[in-house]
């Protein structure tokens, strides 16, 4: 709902400024502008300087929040994730493989009952239930 996403969106910017203080001085870069989103991917960097990041961040750690923000400032060194992105990630996140696990290791799930949703829960796996007529889907 509305309010739920506006209180969501302001405890993310409330996050921000420190972040991007602790990682611009770990990267040595600092955005033209960052801006709050509902978006698919958790972060996007453009050309011009500009970070995008993913509204549900707020639903994270502060440690996955540091990997987005230190993952799309070393865009602004490597605009791709060649060989040279990820040994910037490797030397100022190192262990930003496990936190990007974590942080992509549950999918929502939503549970269909005829046309109804019963619940929403998170699951490591896709399941089906169909002998009792639900149906589960996983989104990214």
């Amino acid at each position: 709902n509305r309010s739920s996403d506006l209180e969501i969106r302001a405890e993310l910017k409330k996050a921000i400024p420190d972040v991007l203080d602790k990682c611009s001085k770990i990267v040595g870069r600092t955005p033209t502008d960052i801006t709050v989103r509902k978006m698919k991917n958790w972060g996007n960097c453009k050309q011009n300087g500009k970070i995008t990041l993913n509204l549900n961040l707020a639903k994270k750690d502060m440690e996955c929040l540091e990997y987005v923000m230190i993952h799309e400032l070393c865009h602004l060194i490597e605009f791709n994730h060649g060989k040279g992105f990820k040994r910037l990630m490797d030397k100022f996140c190192p262990n930003w493989k496990k936190i990007k696990k974590r942080l992509n290791e549950y999918r929502l799930l939503f549970i269909y009952y005829s046309t109804s949703i019963i619940i929403f829960i998170k699951i490591r796996q896709l399941f089906t239930l169909e002998h009792v007529g639900i149906h589960c889907l996983i989104f990214k």
